[in-house]
C-alpha cells in the first residue's frame, strides 16, 4: 500500500509533532512537505521509522495524485489546516455526560477555595 498522500507526523528530530503529507516514498526514506517551511521543491526527507502515519488523506490531494496532476504548496497548506480544524473540533466535542462532569467538578473547586474580598 501507499503511503503517498497521508498525513504523517515527526517522532523523531527537531521538528518532533509537525504535521505534514507524504509527497513521494523509497524503500527507506519518505518524502514530507507541509506547504510552507517544506515546500514541494524542497520536502524534509525522513526515515520512515521516524514518522508516524495517520491513514486518513485529503480528497482533493488524492485525486490530484490518480489523476497525476501537479500539487501545489497552497493545496497541501489547505489539506493541513482543514485537518487540523476536524481534530481540534473533534476533541473538543464531549462525549455524553462529561460535559456535566466537568461543570459539576468546576463548581465544587469554586465552593472550596474560598475567596478574598477586594477593595
Amino acid at each position: 500500500m501507499s503511503m503517498t498522500g497521508m498525513f504523517a507526523t515527526s517522532k523523531a528530530g527537531h521538528d518532533k509533532g509537525q504535521l505534514y503529507i507524504i509527497i513521494k516514498e523509497d524503500e527507506e526514506y519518505v518524502y514530507l512537505t507541509d506547504g510552507r517551511l517544506k515546500p514541494l521543491d524542497g520536502p524534509k526527507k525522513k526515515k520512515k521509522k521516524h514518522i508516524q502515519i495517520i491513514k486518513k488523506t485529503d480528497a482533493a490531494i488524492q485525486a490530484r495524485i490518480k489523476e497525476e496532476k501537479p500539487l501545489s504548496n497552497e493545496i497541501i497548506k489547505h489539506a493541513i489546516r482543514e485537518y487540523k480544524e476536524a481534530e481540534c473540533a473533534g476533541r473538543d466535542a464531549a462525549e455524553p455526560g462529561t460535559a456535566v462532569a466537568r461543570t459539576a467538578h468546576s463548581a465544587e473547586l469554586e465552593t472550596a477555595v474560598p475567596r478574598t474580598a477586594h477593595r
